[in-house]
């Protein structure tokens, strides 16, 4: 997610409420690894449709997102990013 988050930097998140989500592009989300389950990526919703959504990630060249593995499932949301704070 660099430039938006750089290494180190702490992330803040909400867990997710999928009676209080309405989905935005551009909004950044924590979610599920899909191919391993025990790990969490921090991705920005790109579009989104009834079946799932479409993440990516702000480095086009270097990110691991929904262009190599698909659409996610909302169940696979864990969170809704509410802040980022730098480290110093």
């Amino acid at each position: 997610m660099v430039p938006a988050i750089k290494p180190n930097d702490l992330i803040i998140y909400k867990r997710f409420n999928p009676n209080n989500f309405e989905p935005k592009a551009g909004l950044i989300i924590v979610v599920k690894n899909p191919l391993d389950k025990q790990k969490l990526l921090i991705k920005r919703i790109a579009s989104f449709n009834s079946k799932g959504l479409f993440i990516k990630g702000d480095n086009d060249e270097g990110s691991w997102d929904s262009r190599h593995f698909g659409n996610i499932n909302y169940s696979s949301i864990k969170g809704i990013v509410t802040n980022i704070m730098p480290k110093k």
